[in-house]
């Protein structure tokens, strides 16, 4: 099938594209040009922006996708720019974060009514994607090579020379906190086999292994042969210093599905290895 995937170069989108592409699919890929096109698998490189709307439908009419996969969604107007188009098949990532605070919430949980613009943006894409019947994808905290890795202050590019260096990393609190690193390679499995299913649910949530923020971080610092030094944070002190720990990650969160086929899941383990390798590449 012709498979359109915007956002295709990014962290989620590259596996989404070299999957689909060895199971048979003409892939076409939807980018900014701002990250190199990979040379491993076959794919037509489209540089759009999507936010330019008549370039995108241009390239929307002429390619005619029967599958769009939209890793780069932020408001209900990015659903009516596929939607016009009729796919068979129509993917959004939305996030996790939408549904606020929680253990285990699966499909069926309620939306959070609080947050970011982003985040009431992605609640406002939801609901139109419902309108349109467009299948929405909730992933909880992405990474994997090519994207730098999580700490409580934003993404860090340095993390791995900061703990071989013996510098301290900070925290949230006692490092107790809930986060559920989501390999982009398990996101990608995931998605193939949704679209292997005959008669699919609206909304996956897509989820790893739930561990804590001192587990995540002690993941990274073994993967980089070296011990993890810490300090303990108040929560009410990062969120005077961070505006993404405030915003997104205070509150506990971890996801599952009642509607998703079980994929083996990538180990944390085995994931922080394959992230520090990239990041010790660049």
């Amino acid at each position: 099938m012709r498979v359109l995937i915007i956002g295709g170069t990014g962290l989620t989108g590259l596996p989404i594209a070299r999957r689909l592409a060895a199971a048979g699919h003409d892939i076409f890929i939807i980018s900014r040009g701002e990250l190199p096109q990979p040379q491993t698998f076959s794919a037509h490189y489209l540089k759009v922006d999507r936010f330019n709307t008549a370039s995108l439908q241009y390239v929307l009419e002429s390619v005619a996708p029967e599958i769009v996969i939209d890793q780069f969604a932020f408001s209900s107007a990015h659903i009516d720019q596929i939607a016009s188009i009729h796919p068979v098949r129509h993917l959004v990532c939305s996030t996790a974060a939408v549904l606020g605070a929680g253990f285990n919430l699966d499909e069926k949980s309620a939306l959070s009514p609080h947050g970011t613009a982003y985040l009431s943006g992605k609640r406002e894409l939801e609901e139109r994607a419902e309108e349109c019947e467009a299948i929405v994808l909730r992933p909880a905290y992405l990474y994997g090579p090519g994207h730098h890795p999580l700490t409580v202050h934003g993404r860090d590019n340095g993390l791995a020379v900061r703990i071989r260096n013996g510098e301290t990393i900070d925290l949230p609190g006692d490092g107790s906190l809930p986060l559920q690193p989501t390999y982009a390679e398990d996101y990608a499995a995931a998605v193939e086999a949704i679209l292997d299913m005959p008669d699919p649910s609206p909304i996956y949530h897509i989820g790893g292994t739930p561990t804590t923020w001192k587990g995540w971080l002690q993941a990274v610092a073994s993967a980089s042969g070296a011990i993890l030094l810490t300090r303990e944070v108040p929560f009410e002190v990062l969120k005077e210093q961070s505006e993404l720990f405030r915003d997104y990650f205070c509150h506990p969160l971890t996801i599952t599905s009642s509607c998703l086929p079980e994929i083996k899941l990538t180990s944390l383990e085995e994931g922080t290895k394959s992230l520090v390798k990239w990041m010790d590449s660049q």
